[in-house]
């Protein structure tokens, strides 16, 4: 083979990092983005003449945009200086083709957007990424678009806010075509942000924040998605193992358990009644140790039982029956919490002491943090393939991506729920791939009574559902609610740790009496705007029926016109309207057909106009830099002015209409929404009552 006759070159991330683009290349792809910007600013310049290009460059929002691309690419440029490069640049490599396994780790581009402290999205980006940008838009530039391929399981890691990224790598030309690429733009078009009442992290009051609430119109955005995204369903395909379901292992509730997540209930009213500093217990705690408490009361300063109330012992329990089932087997444990560390209590540390007890060599059991280097991983990944080891424990940081261990893999055991959805695809979808030896395989789950298990296993389930559905194009519905939210509020950690009946209804009740808070508050807000709106309408009203009074004479007026007087007319305007009179804001008097023609004193600097003037009512009329055409757009209006009576007799009867339900609005009492309020309130008490009655709390 010859010097650099290559089908293909397999390179580690931290090596691809290493290969710089020249400078003369992002210059190159900077210079593209501020040609068009200075495009767009010469087009309003032709267009508004009479005003300095100085002062329109200075106040166009179109400089603040071309600033920051050039901020952007020098600080680019900067952190490039800082390392040290070998004299190769990727852009001299002649690179066709370039496919990039687990994209979802480059999903973190700078956003420019307008939306101020929009929770999930960071505008900055990461350098990495950024990198990574340029080099997919510097392939697709080479090879006419096309020429790069991303594989992953997870595009859409969370939220379907993760399609934008991977849009702007694989479908730039087509977001810009409709101005989908400014991430603004693409929000109003998918997305609703919305400020939301949430508790904060001290969990001592609520703060506004802003957040994806819901996304819509989300065939259609399937649809463009699509045309980047092949997506194959897990355990659909015939070439990969089947999982015919999984199973979910349900430790029952015990009294240690119960007795803990009573103290979680007096953590979390201590907090919402400010009793105790939010320095040293909040809301995130008590989750945080509701989710600990889950696995092992170990981790929570308890005494956690061995047998039939811990996960521990159902884990090992099924690991071993099939260890000695299928010697051919290799098994996989996930555990995002509790990591080795030092000599302190772990589930891991524990897992693999129960496993040898029960009889498995421990020569066999391996723990993913012991081998620290990546040589060292993938000896271990040998070893696993070949059975040599058959258990392996982790987390999903350290063994959810690139851990290729699926050839002997037969199970799959989930000891804790991960934060995204994205994280089970990943965990899973180390065994539910090819080249594995079984045709079928299991996985387990493993969920306390009693604990928060159930409640993340579900939330985790909803948002996996959609995400998939959304993917693969089967879903139509149009609108559906993001789900954020990792930390739970006062009643949903008293539904869950109680596991009482009437505290869920409880918790609905207490939701639905923080819902009418908000809603009266707003309430108030919209009433005032709503008088202000009242007093407006009611200065307009006469203006829009005058307006239309005017506007009838003035049609009645033209139609005793002639063909001819148009045509007459349009002649003249030809040879009148010419760019000076129009841009440059000349003293002119001219008369065209009765009408006055008027040029206004400040000028709109995206969309020019004039107006005709007559009976004291104005008419705006777009125009362009053609005087042959700005004379036809003329006598088109006014040989189509029938339309403008049309127009204002549908914004005197908008204007009438509006008043009338703002006046039903204002006439309601709000006895309708205290009465509801104060219901809320006494059943809230009543359900309160019978739980302390029941349980003592």
């Amino acid at each position: 083979m010859q010097e650099g006759d290559y089908d293909g070159i397999i390179i580690a991330y931290s090596c691809f990092e290493l290969i710089p683009l020249s400078t003369d290349s992002i210059l190159d792809n900077m210079n593209q983005q501020v040609q068009r910007i200075d495009q767009a600013i010469q087009i309003l310049r032709q267009r508004q003449g009479r005003i300095p290009f100085s002062q329109t460059y200075g106040e166009s929002p179109l400089k603040r945009e071309r600033e920051y691309i050039e901020s952007l690419t020098k600080d680019f440029l900067r952190s490039m200086r800082e390392r040290s490069y070998n004299s190769i640049t990727f852009d001299e490599l002649g690179i066709n083709t370039l496919f990039l396994d687990e994209a979802h780790n480059y999903k973190n581009i700078p956003i420019r957007t307008k939306l101020k402290n929009l929770n999930g999205i960071n505008t900055k980006g990461s350098k990495k990424c950024l990198d990574m940008l340029h080099k997919v838009r510097c392939v697709q530039a080479q090879n006419n678009g096309r020429g790069v391929v991303f594989a992953t399981g997870t595009p859409l890691c969370n939220s379907i806010s993760d399609a934008y990224a991977m849009q702007m790598y694989l479908q730039y030309d087509d977001l810009e075509k409709h101005h989908l690429d400014v991430f603004d733009n693409w929000v109003k078009t998918f997305a609703k942000p919305e400020q939301l009442f949430e508790i904060d992290v001290n969990g001592t009051n609520y703060r506004m924040v802003r957040r994806f609430v819901k996304f819509h119109n989300l065939p259609e955005l399937s649809r463009i998605f699509s045309q980047i995204a092949i997506f194959y369903a897990m355990g659909k395909q015939p070439e990969l193992p089947e999982c015919q379901e999984q199973i979910d292992v349900v430790i029952p509730k015990y009294k240690e358990l119960s007795d803990y997540m009573v103290t979680l209930c007096k953590r979390s009213e201590e907090i919402r009644s400010k009793k105790i500093n939010p320095k040293y217990d909040n809301m995130l705690k008590v989750s945080t140790d509701g989710r600990k408490a889950a696995l092992s009361l170990e981790l929570v300063g308890a005494i956690q039982p061995y047998h039939e109330c811990s996960k521990v012992f159902f884990c090992v329990k099924n690991i071993v029956q099939m260890y000695e089932a299928d010697a051919n087997s290799t098994q996989v444990v996930f555990c995002d919490y509790s990591t080795p560390k030092g000599d302190q209590y772990s589930v891991y540390k524990e897992l693999k002491e129960r496993l040898i007890e029960a009889g498995i060599p421990d020569n066999e059991i391996a723990i993913i943090h012991h081998y620290t280097t990546e040589s060292k991983k993938v000896a271990l990944y040998q070893k696993f393939n070949d059975g040599e080891k058959r258990i392996l424990i982790g987390s999903t940081f350290k063994l959810g991506t690139g851990a290729n261990i699926q050839t002997k893999l037969k199970a799959i055991h989930h000891l804790d729920v991960p934060w995204r959805p994205a994280d089970m695809v990943q965990r899973e979808g180390r065994m539910i791939r090819r080249g594995n030896l079984h045709d079928e395989v299991y996985v387990f789950r493993y969920v306390t009574q009693g604990s928060f298990d159930s409640y993340s296993w579900q939330i985790l389930e909803t948002k996996q559902n959609f995400i998939t559905q959304f993917l693969s194009g089967s879903s139509y519905q149009r609108e559906i609610s993001d789900l954020e939210q990792n930390v739970l509020s006062y009643a949903e950690v008293k539904a869950l740790a109680l596991a009482e009946p009437l505290m869920k209804k409880l918790a609905e009740k207490e939701n639905e009496l923080k819902t009418l808070h908000i809603v009266a508050s707003k309430g108030k807000e919209e009433r005032k705007k709503l008088r202000e709106e009242m007093e407006t309408l009611e200065t307009t009203i006469p203006k829009y029926m005058e307006r239309h009074r005017v506007t009838t004479e003035n049609e009645q007026y033209l139609n005793g016109k002639t063909n001819q007087e148009f045509t007459n007319m349009y002649e003249y305007l030809k040879n009148v309207l010419t760019t000076d009179i129009l841009y440059k804001n000349a003293q002119v008097e001219i008369d065209i057909l009765g009408f006055n023609l008027i040029l206004p004193e400040e000028q709109d600097e995206k969309k020019p106009y004039i107006q005709l003037e007559r009976g004291n009512e104005k008419y705006d009329i777009m125009i362009g830099i053609s005087n042959y055409g700005n004379a036809r757009r003329i006598i088109n209006f006014l040989k189509k002015f029938s339309k403008e009576t049309e127009k204002a007799y549908e914004a005197y009867c908008k204007a009438i209409t509006r008043k009338e339900a703002i006046e039903v609005i204002l006439r309601r009492e709000d006895d309708d929404s205290s009465v509801e309020f104060e219901k809320c309130r006494k059943e809230i008490e009543n359900l309160r009552e019978q739980i302390k009655e029941r349980i003592g709390v």
